[in-house]
């Protein structure tokens, strides 16, 4: 039986703490996350925690919006 919830989409950075208590309270958990990453906001640790509770990350913003010149030559 599969008790993995559909997923969670997350508009805005949420703590480590938060997927902590997520994972740990609830018997039915996201499947997917949709977490706001990019290459200056990389969340490492969200990132190993949530593959380690099996919980699929996905990036949300992977290219920072185009800020701090991420597209100029």
């Amino acid at each position: 039986m599969n008790t993995k919830g559909k997923g969670k989409d997350n508009s805005v950075f949420e703590p480590l703490s938060f997927w902590w208590d997520i994972v740990s309270f609830n018997k039915v958990v996201p499947s997917v996350s949709r977490v706001e990453t990019d290459p200056f906001q990389q969340q490492i640790e969200t990132q190993k925690f949530l593959r380690e509770s099996g919980v699929q990350h996905k990036s949300w913003s992977p290219f920072a919006e185009g800020k701090n010149d991420l597209f100029k030559k």
